[in-house]
């Protein structure tokens, strides 16, 4: 979809105090600022209480994961805001699911659901607690201590956390067999060879659309990190796909995601919260961000991806070529 052919979001009141936000059918790069920005002017306005009406939305990436982060965490810096998300697909609730975001988001099956909620709790503001900063780094203090991770990661009931490996030997980086394709992508046209990709497998796989959402993101960061959003530089792509498995290697032309390592340590930090549905230190870990981020940049792309690519991601030395496969 273009930039230009988004849909405006729209507002709508079944209850005097409640608003609801009605998104669009592709929460993408562009359509997630637009969201940003609404609520944003609905905050403003002194508007407090909320609901998310995911009703239209087929299509969310990164950027609009991001997006429902930034609404979720505002309402909770706020002691009197309450947030619920409603009409959430099973398509999109995987894309959640993925992250382990779905105990924190607080979910209902309708609208109508989502403003019996509300009006039930409201205006208890204790139901929904707020935490100052003061709180959340105390907590995420506590989380980084040698001592507490090393307890937390040496228990028999820890979690099993994946990490992004580097390697260029690694078998996944084997191109033996595999198809080869070269794009040139502006950022407004990645869904055309995300498309491609899924459309290699059979009509009927159940898993075109989430295959379709992974493969996207890994060459919007190919597009946007990698090649600077220049459509004359390619993107390499060798790919081979069947009911069994998906296997894909893209690469661009630039200096790489040298941030792994510094990311690897943000995601297990971020698992151990989810392990032990501690979501008030949570908060500090729901989008990782670099020096070189700009606003529409969440750093959540790789948290689903490292659970969908079930046998593994791999980046090259040189960081700017990455290797994954799922087994289905």
């Amino acid at each position: 979809m273009e930039k230009g052919d988004q849909p405006e979001m729209t507002v709508s009141e079944k209850d005097p105090s409640i608003t609801i936000i009605e998104t669009v059918e592709d929460l993408d790069l562009y359509s997630s600022v637009k969201l940003k920005e609404h609520f944003n002017s609905l905050r403003e306005a002194g508007w407090s209480k909320f609901i998310v009406d995911l009703a239209k939305t087929r299509y969310l990436d990164s950027s609009g994961l991001g997006a429902l982060i930034h609404i979720h965490s505002c309402t909770k810096k706020d002691k009197d805001a309450i947030i619920r998300f409603a009409n959430i697909s099973p398509s999109i609730f995987q894309v959640i699911k993925l992250t382990h975001l779905e105990g924190m988001f607080h979910i209902t099956p309708d609208v109508e659901t989502a403003v019996s909620q509300i009006k039930e709790i409201a205006p208890e503001s204790e139901v929904l607690p707020s935490y100052s900063i003061t709180d959340i780094v105390a907590q995420v203090t506590d989380i980084m201590t040698p001592e507490k991770t090393a307890t937390t990661t040496d228990s028999k009931k820890g979690p099993e956390i994946r990490q992004i490996e580097i390697d260029d030997e690694h078998e996944l980086f084997d191109k033996s067999g595999l198809e080869y394709k070269r794009f040139f992508l502006s950022p407004d046209k990645i869904r055309r060879a995300s498309s491609f990709l899924a459309c290699t497998m059979p009509i009927y796989f159940g898993e075109i659309n989430q295959l379709e959402q992974q493969s996207h993101e890994l060459l919007k960061n190919a597009v946007k990190h990698g090649n600077k959003g220049k459509m004359w530089k390619p993107i390499k792509v060798w790919y081979s796909t069947c009911t069994n498995y998906a296997h894909i290697i893209i690469e661009d032309t630039g200096k790489g995601f040298r941030e792994i390592e510094e990311w690897n340590e943000f995601y297990r930090q971020r698992m151990l919260c989810c392990h032990h549905r501690d979501y008030k230190r949570l908060l500090h870990f729901l989008s990782f961000r670099t020096e070189i981020s700009d606003k529409t940049d969440t750093g959540t792309a790789f948290f689903s991806a490292i659970e969908y690519w079930n046998k593994g991601i791999v980046f090259n030395e040189k960081r700017n070529a990455v290797a994954v496969k799922r087994m289905f």
